[in-house]
């Protein structure tokens, strides 16, 4: 019952967190990507009515979260209930620390993706139609944000899951930095019995 209790704690726990970092993570987003878009405020644009901005201003923040989706669904997934406390929070840690940093790649992204469509379309000044509210742009512009997004995170979220930029491996190794003693954690243990009947060890970090 303890377990089952605690298992249901720790999905509620990492469902707040994971809603709380992702609600911040894409209004942040969305406020940087404000600023770097000079000429139009999008916000202004949107009090007024106008539904060009709003379609426009709602594809940076589908773009956004299908960037962070990878890092959002990650969040704590290499937490083991046996870990120490400290070693549990220093992943947790850097999960956060990976969805911030998939938050700037993707502002990167959408502003050098936002310049080359109103490079490519020479004829049409893209911030000047959307504060004139002209809808075919909006969905043109909007369509090729969230489809680039689509494409380009697949590859992005390979990378930061792979290798030495995997969560455990990283936290492994900034635990000796923050005075954490993660040595003799494992990533995904293998479960053994004692005997017939005897309870699963799930221990994954040798006792202090």
């Amino acid at each position: 019952m303890g377990t089952g209790l605690g298992f249901v704690a720790y999905a509620v726990a990492k469902y707040v967190i994971s809603a709380v970092i992702a609600v911040l993570a894409i209004f942040a987003g969305l406020k940087i990507f404000d600023r770097l878009t000079h000429g139009i405020d999008e916000m202004k644009e949107i009090k007024k009515g106008n539904s060009a901005v709003a379609i426009y201003f709602v594809s940076i923040a589908v773009s956004i979260a299908i960037f962070l989706m990878p890092a959002i669904g990650g969040l704590a997934k290499d937490v083991n209930q046996a870990f120490p406390l400290s070693f549990q929070a220093v992943i947790v840690a850097v999960d956060i620390a990976k969805v911030f940093a998939m938050l700037l790649v993707a502002i990167f992204t959408l502003t050098v993706a936002f310049m080359s469509i109103d490079s490519l379309t020479g004829e049409i000044s893209e911030l000047k139609e959307l504060k004139s509210g002209n809808m075919a742009v909006a969905i043109l512009v909007a369509g090729i944000l969230v489809s680039m997004s689509i494409i380009i995170q697949s590859g992005v979220g390979d990378i930061i899951s792979s290798g030495s930029l995997d969560t455990f491996t990283i936290a492994k190794r900034l635990s000796g930095y923050v005075g954490v003693d993660a040595s003799a954690c494992v990533q995904n243990p293998v479960l053994e019995t004692q005997g017939p009947g005897a309870k699963i060890d799930a221990s994954a970090c040798a006792p202090s």
